[in-house]
């Protein structure tokens, strides 16, 4: 028998299509864990359930309720609570730990998503061998197959081998693309590459997370997006009117002369904003900066023109809310003010961010798209 390992798919249906494009006719399939947790959860499902008999599941930690959720967390969860159906959510809460198969060449392997004795543990390509020996300790299959942590390694502790398939929908490698394991009679690890920017489909009410190296395009993506600049290569389609889209840059976009009154005031009469003076009040009390909204914008501090640049990016209330690194500058309690207002945008607005610090985003966000 050979073993088709495809891990941590994360609800990326244009990573898992091309995968399932490139199987072998006979390989078995195992899909290790964290179907979930992504854009496209039911949809990823449906496409793994389609291929019949020859798949079989293992459940991963984010294919179950770990609640109760902090507050981190809890928005997350009742996003894709509300993407599955009940009848789908009981399936996965029924998925097995482990399994173990014959596979060729390799003897017995078991398949588990973090380790055999718990899917939130962690085996990585450093793990010290005493460690590794404790969390193995009962395990009698020759092969280990593991995911969880999405990247590849292939290590041995005494007579056990141990390897991590990689993922299929968020990896953490050196290049994009789609990574699994063909197991039997050798383990051979795959790259499968895809059409990138259709993974990045962000769906009307969705919140997508762009991360990414400096250098790696996320601040040109956003500036696409927004119309500042002309693709060269390729379709991008926004399916918003320009008017619609609030837009977060690294710079302020205010003018220094002016105070903070002023620079709404101009920014509103640009929109056409109703009852603009009331709504800037409501923002400039919101975000900490009325007792300063006469002083010119020159003498405010980096976090201060920061605040205000939130302001104007929101200001005439945007369909499509666009922020590059909206934390930037931000103290303590502008960032906890800038999670309220992400916390409340996020049920209304669609929004896509660019960000070096994504765990800070990830309570709210229904995709991620990663860039090398």
């Amino acid at each position: 028998m050979r073993v088709a390992a495809l891990y941590d798919v994360h609800g990326n249906l244009p990573a898992l299509d091309a995968v399932i494009a490139e199987l072998p006719d006979d390989a078995t399939i195992i899909s290790g864990g964290d179907v979930f947790s992504g854009p496209m959860p039911a949809e990823t499902l449906a496409r793994l359930r389609d291929l019949g008999p020859r798949v079989s599941f293992v459940r991963g930690n984010a294919d179950r309720d770990l609640g109760p959720y902090d507050e981190r967390w809890r928005a997350r969860y009742e996003w894709l609570l509300a993407q599955l159906t009940p009848e789908e959510h009981a399936l996965a809460e029924a998925w097995p730990e482990t399994l173990t198969l014959e596979v060729d060449g390799l003897g017995s392997t078991l398949f588990c998503h973090g380790t055999p004795r718990s899917d939130l543990e962690a085996i990585t390509a450093i793990t010290s061998d005493d460690r590794l020996r404790e969390i193995l300790s009962g395990v009698e299959e020759r092969t280990v197959v593991c995911g969880h942590t999405h990247h590849q390694f292939d290590r041995r502790v005494d007579e056990t081998r141990v390897v991590n398939a990689g993922s299929v929908g968020m990896p953490y490698e050196g290049r994009p693309g789609a990574y699994w394991a063909l197991l039997g009679p050798d383990v051979e690890f795959r790259r499968t590459e895809y059409d990138l920017a259709v993974a990045a489909e962000l769906p009307r009410g969705g919140f997508l997370v762009v991360t990414g190296p400096n250098g790696s395009g996320k601040t040109t993506l956003l500036r696409l997006c927004v119309g500042l600049l002309i693709p060269t290569a390729g379709e991008l389609e926004v399916d918003a009117e320009r008017g619609q889209v609030g837009y977060l840059a690294h710079e302020p976009l205010v003018y220094r002369e002016l105070t903070a009154i002023e620079n709404l005031d101009l920014y509103g009469r640009l929109y056409r904003v109703p009852e603009r003076r009331e709504r800037i009040g409501m923002l400039l009390e919101r975000y900490g900066l009325w007792e300063v909204r006469a002083e010119r914008t020159g003498s405010y501090s980096r976090g201060m023109l920061q605040r205000l640049a939130l302001c104007r990016a929101l200001l005439h209330d945007p369909e499509l809310l666009i922020l590059d690194e909206p934390a930037n500058a931000l103290d303590e309690a502008g960032e906890k003010l800038l999670d309220r207002e992400l916390e409340e945008l996020r049920r209304e607005r669609t929004v896509l961010v660019a960000s070096h610090a994504p765990e800070r985003l990830e309570r709210f966000a229904t995709g991620r798209l990663a860039l090398a």
